[in-house]
């Protein structure tokens, strides 16, 4: 018996040994998923706060944009449920269907096969199959603000006056905002807004424009900025009009 002895010690220390090694790991796991779980949350906050900027600048007449973006909030809220632990209740993955697959994809004039591509599955069906975190992180990039900047304008950019949507009056110095759109692809870096005597760079793909209003109510004033390339290493200058009744 007493032979005995070292030997289960020795096999009890092993296998406390292996106990202690298997819960590391475990735990230093659980760590990094606690961490890219935290990441997704973090850049949806980012882009809830864009999103709350387009609601309140360029959307703050219409209520049909104010009913879309008030499904995305709570399309966000819904999935902040979902983590490492948690899963989400059957009605919630339905109202995240209906929303991502009709909703939003018309909206966006997004396909449903570019969605389930992006989605990595094959039907919305299996949408909430995949692995909770790697399915966050798809869903994030899907929702980004960005992307459906992108995909709901039609034009290049936007501007708008800074000051209330006075009524100009010959001789005032107007501050405008201008945002570029769609085709230029600024959060990629691929264009960068280069400042000019009239036009002091805010945000990556925000401007801020002091123009003089012309005397003559006739007459447009030309506003022209520069963007460089940075794909076709070359600089193009782009521009637009402001008539002093223009109330924006």
């Amino acid at each position: 018996m007493k032979r005995k002895t070292p030997l289960i010690l020795i096999t009890t220390l092993i296998f406390g040994i292996s106990f202690i090694y298997l819960s590391k790991l475990i735990e230093r796991k659980n760590e990094k998923i606690k961490a890219a779980e935290t990441e997704v949350f973090r850049l949806w906050d980012e882009k809830i706060a864009d999103y709350q900027f387009l609601v309140n600048v360029n959307y703050r007449d219409s209520e049909f944009m104010k009913s879309f973006f008030d499904s995305l909030m709570v399309s966000y809220d819904k999935l902040r449920v979902i983590s490492s632990q948690k899963d989400l209740a059957e009605a919630d993955k339905n109202y995240l269907r209906s929303f991502i697959f009709n909703q939003m994809a018309a909206k966006g004039f997004i396909s449903k096969a570019e969605i389930l591509q992006r989605l990595k599955v094959e039907s919305a069906d299996q949408m909430f199959e995949s692995p909770k975190l790697e399915l966050l992180q798809r869903l994030e990039s899907i929702l980004s603000p960005y992307f459906m900047t992108k995909c709901m304008y039609s034009q290049d950019y936007d501007i708008w006056e800074q000051t209330n949507n006075r009524i100009l009056k010959p001789g005032d110095t107007a501050v405008f905002m201008i945002r570029i759109l769609k085709n230029y692809d600024l959060r990629s870096h691929q264009l960068e807004l280069i400042p000019s005597s009239s036009m002091k760079i805010i945000e990556p793909y925000l401007g801020e424009i002091k123009v003089a209003i012309p005397k003559n109510e006739n007459d447009l004033i030309k506003i022209n900025f520069q963007m460089y390339n940075w794909l076709k290493r070359d600089t193009t200058t782009q521009n637009f009009y402001l008539s002093r009744n223009w109330v924006l």
